[in-house]
């Protein structure tokens, strides 16, 4: 989910842009909290060890949706 563990904002410092300077880490622009792109683990910042909101998705003919939760 793109919203900071921090604090409820949307993480993109430019409208698709979520990684930091390395390419390496989703950053929230607002916070300059640290997330693994992979877990959504909290690496270090603001985000005091709250992780990113999980989301199911599937990639189907090149295509990535979003899956309902039960």
């Amino acid at each position: 989910m793109n919203r900071c563990g921090h604090v409820p904002v949307e993480l993109d410092w430019q409208h698709g842009e979520f990684f930091d300077t390395s390419k390496l880490y989703l950053i929230c622009a607002t916070h300059g909290a640290l997330y693994s792109p992979e877990s959504g683990h909290c690496l270090g910042g603001r985000c005091n060890g709250k992780g990113l909101e999980p989301v199911s998705v599937i990639e189907r003919n090149g295509a990535v949706y979003l899956t309902p939760t039960e």
